[in-house]
C-alpha cells in the first residue's frame, strides 16, 4: 500500500502534545511539580512564622491560596509552554524532512516513509506500538518518534491502521 500525505506543522505539534499527555514518565513529573511545590509553599509559610514575628496562621492561608491557584493552573501553563517550544524549535530548526509531503509504503516487511532529503524504514518487529487521537495515527518506531499520519489527509486510514495493527502482532 501506498500513500503520499503532507506533514503540516499543526500535526507535528498534535504528536509532541499526545506524546506528552501519554507519556506515563511526562505524567509522574507534572504530578510532582504540581503537587510538590505547594507543599514547599507551606514549608516555607512555616520557616517564615518563626523567622518573623507574623502569625502561622495568616502565612499558611496565604500560602494556601498560592498552592491551590498553583494545583488549578500549572498544568495548563505547563502544556501551553511544551506547545510553544515545539512550535518554536519547528521554526528555527530545520525541518526538511519531517514536514513537507512524504511517500509511505507499506509492505510485507515494513514501513519504508520517503521525504525530502530523508528515506526512512523500520520492519514489522522493530515498531513499538500505534496510537491515535481525533486528528493523526502515530506509528511509533522508538520510544519517543513515531510516524505520523494525518487523518485528514489518508482517506483510507481506518485500513491502514487496521494493516499496522495486523502486521504489528
Amino acid at each position: 500500500m501506498k500513500l503520499i500525505y503532507h506533514l503540516s506543522e499543526e500535526a507535528y505539534v498534535q504528536f509532541n502534545m499526545h506524546h506528552i499527555e501519554n507519556s506515563k514518565t511526562v505524567q509522574t513529573s507534572l504530578k510532582l511539580q504540581r503537587f510538590g511545590i505547594p507543599i514547599l509553599y507551606l514549608f516555607v509559610a512555616i520557616v517564615l512564622s518563626r523567622v518573623t514575628e507574623m502569625p502561622l496562621a495568616y502565612l499558611l492561608v496565604g500560602f494556601a491560596i498560592l498552592g491551590l491557584a498553583w494545583i488549578l493552573f500549572y498544568p495548563r501553563y505547563f502544556y501551553r509552554s511544551i506547545k510553544k517550544r515545539t512550535e518554536k524549535f519547528i521554526q528555527e530548526g530545520d525541518s526538511k524532512g519531517i514536514l513537507g509531503t512524504h511517500e509511505m509504503t507499506l509492505t510485507d516487511e515494513g514501513i519504508t516513509d520517503i521525504s525530502e532529503g530523508r528515506q526512512t524504514s523500520a520492519s514489522w518487529q522493530s515498531l513499538q506500538r500505534l496510537t491515535e487521537d481525533d486528528h493523526n495515527l502515530y506509528i511509533y518506531n522508538t520510544s519517543m518518534s513515531a510516524y505520523i499520519l494525518p487523518k485528514q489527509e489518508i482517506a483510507q486510514w481506518r485500513e491502514v491502521k487496521d494493516l499496522v495493527l495486523d502486521k504489528m502482532r
